[in-house]
């Protein structure tokens, strides 16, 4: 992570819980599902809820949701919008 740091110029300290809880918190921007971003993150579903047992997610929603995280990063102009619409419904503004 201090290679990666170093890279980009970052001048603070670069852990590996950071990178998780950036994906995470991009991924829920994106609206992608939560069991989808557990996933991803490696977590056990054991304890999410009856839904668990009725349902898996598959290899390609992880590799999809990552690279529209990535694509989300690289571009945020495109998504833009998609956030703010997103914002205003979460929040009720009008």
């Amino acid at each position: 992570m201090s290679i990666i740091a170093e890279q980009l110029d970052i001048n603070q300290k670069l852990v590996y819980y950071s990178a998780l809880k950036t994906f995470a918190q991009f991924a829920s921007e994106l609206d992608i599902p939560d069991n989808v971003i557990d996933y991803c993150l490696g977590h056990s579903d054991k304890s999410k809820g009856i839904i668990r047992y009725y349902t898996q997610v598959k290899q390609k929603q992880a590799e999809i949701a990552i690279n529209r995280v990535i694509d989300y990063v690289n571009n945020p102009e495109k998504y833009k919008d998609y956030i703010e619409m997103r914002a205003d419904i979460m929040m009720m503004k009008g």
